[in-house]
C-alpha cells in the first residue's frame, strides 16, 4: 500500500509538471532551423520575414515587403544564453501599426525571450501577437 501511494504521488507530480507547461531547458542546438514571422496586424501587413539559425552560430534573414519594394537580406551571428536569443545587427522591421516609410527598417543587435511551449518561438511584440515561429 505504501508503494502504491508513492507511485500515485509521482504520477501526480508528472501530470502537474506537464500540465503546467514546464519544459526542459532549451539548448542552442534545439534552436537551429527556420523561423517565419508575418508582420501583420489585422489587415495591415508590412511583409514576411524568414530567419534561419545555422548550427555554426550564424543566421540568414530575409524580409519580403508585401507592397512591392526591395527584398532585404542580412547575415550575421547569433547566440543563445540564459533563455535569450541574441541576433547581431539584425534587420528590425517596424511594427505593422507604424508607417514603414516613416520608420524604415534598421539594423540592431537585439535579444528575444525564447519559448518552447507549443513549439519553439520567440517574441517580437506580445501585444501585437508577433512571434517568430519555427517552421516544421
Amino acid at each position: 500500500m505504501r508503494l502504491m501511494g508513492k507511485l500515485l504521488v509521482l504520477v501526480a507530480l508528472g501530470v502537474a509538471y506537464t500540465a503546467g507547461g514546464c519544459a526542459p531547458p532549451l539548448t542552442s542546438g534545439a534552436l537551429v532551423g527556420t523561423y517565419r514571422l508575418e508582420h501583420r496586424v489585422g489587415t495591415k501587413s508590412h511583409g514576411v520575414e524568414t530567419l534561419v539559425l545555422h548550427a555554426n552560430g550564424t543566421y540568414s534573414q530575409t524580409f519580403v515587403p508585401s507592397r512591392g519594394g526591395t527584398t532585404m537580406t542580412n547575415t550575421n551571428k547569433w547566440k543563445y544564453t540564459d533563455g535569450t536569443l541574441w541576433l547581431v545587427d539584425a534587420l528590425s522591421v517596424p511594427e505593422p501599426i507604424l508607417d514603414i516609410k516613416q520608420y524604415p527598417v534598421e539594423r540592431i543587435t537585439t535579444g528575444f525571450g525564447v519559448s518552447a511551449y507549443g513549439g519553439i518561438s520567440f517574441c517580437k511584440d506580445p501585444d501585437l501577437d508577433l512571434y517568430y515561429r519555427k517552421v516544421p
